[in-house]
């Protein structure tokens, strides 16, 4: 094939934003969960705390339950200021979205005809298209952040 530099190249690329993509969705997805359980337990904890009625504990308690509720605070504003479940699921869209690029090119190359510079441009279109989405719901997601402050 004449131009099969450039589908190595198409494959090469794709197979790198599949495995990055796959990294940061699972990183994202592991982050939002975390702070997600740890706000949650923080709260029970917080709220236990508050609830017992012990006079020789009383001023331990209401400092504990004091610091836990600054941990409550601190761990809810980073996860607002990071979004990782908003960025789980961008990453898991355009996880998605390679996944179905990679099998659409595999099986073109597989059927045996020669792919035309015109397809093979209409898959790189494609590629760039999947990434500039992808670029546009992280900006959105950082720039409704900034307005959020």
């Amino acid at each position: 094939m004449e131009n099969q530099a450039q589908i190595d190249y198409l494959k090469k690329q794709i197979e790198l934003a599949i495995k990055g993509l796959f990294t940061r969705r699972n990183n994202n997805k592991t982050k939002a969960f975390v702070f997600q359980i740890s706000i949650t337990i923080l709260s029970s904890i917080s709220t236990i705390i508050l609830g017992l009625n012990i006079p020789e504990l009383k001023e331990f308690t209401r400092i504990t339950a004091l610091i836990i509720s600054t941990l409550i605070t601190i761990f809810s504003g980073i996860d607002a200021f990071f979004n990782h479940k908003r960025l789980w699921t961008t990453y898991a869209d355009t996880l998605n979205a390679m996944y179905s690029l990679r099998f659409d090119l595999e099986y073109t190359l597989l059927r045996g005809e020669p792919i035309t510079n015109e397809n093979l441009d209409n898959f790189k279109n494609r590629y760039q298209a999947i990434l500039d989405t992808s670029n546009e719901k992280w900006m959105k997601l950082r720039n409704n952040d900034c307005i959020q402050e």
